[in-house]
């Protein structure tokens, strides 16, 4: 067995210190959303299966007199299997008892089996299938899921501080700052009224 000297030990641990470090930085990932007008801009996340999404910051720009930005996660109920694959464009997704847990106007995420999330809105729901309000940019896959939204927190960033026209702009951050579910896509929105954004950074 080979003996190190004590240069060579220290070159390993800054080595595997790097390595370390690399895969901390790269497994962070961020988001920027921005609106002119009352429709509320929202960043959205896909689901990692098996473990939750942390966030780590998030930047906004409010221009409500009472600014909030809400954090959104799966239901308990969630996520569904579609049953049959859908074409590009469909906006009708067949799975089993979506009726049972989904209402009309229901915040929901898409997530294809290639990662890929489309964030909408139930249209309308029955025992079998769901209407989306917007289609999807896709063909459907085996392993696609279907996730229903409930919001998981509201952090009050405005605190009626300014009047309604005036943006509040701030960075709030935490270790972590929210923890969604596990298996659960993220999606976070700020309210608008003319001229609002929002940006998100979620890590390990």
């Amino acid at each position: 067995m080979k003996k190190f000297t004590l240069r060579e030990c220290l070159a390993i641990v800054a080595i595997v210190g790097l390595v370390g470090l690399a895969q901390v930085v790269l497994a962070g990932e961020s988001k920027y959303a921005a609106a002119t007008t009352a429709t509320d801009p929202g960043v959205t996340f896909a689901s990692q299966k098996t473990v939750p999404l942390k966030v780590k910051a998030a930047n906004y720009s409010t221009d409500t007199s009472l600014g909030a930005l809400t954090y959104y996660q799966r239901t308990t109920a969630s996520p569904y299997y579609p049953t049959t694959a859908a074409t590009s464009g469909a906006t009708v997704v067949w799975a089993a008892n979506t009726g049972i847990a989904m209402t009309n106007g229901d915040h929901v995420v898409y997530q294809h089996s290639n990662g890929t999330v489309l964030k909408t809105t139930v249209a309308s729901a029955t025992a079998t299938n769901v209407t989306l309000a917007t289609g999807l940019t896709l063909a459907g896959a085996t392993g696609d899921r279907l996730y229903d939204l409930e919001i998981g927190w509201v952090q009050v960033v405005g605190e009626n501080l300014t009047a309604a026209g005036t943006n509040k702009v701030g960075t709030t951050t935490g270790d972590p700052l929210y923890v969604t579910r596990n298996d659960s896509p993220l999606y976070v929105q700020v309210n608008s009224e003319t001229n609002s954004s929002v940006g998100v950074t979620i890590g390990e």
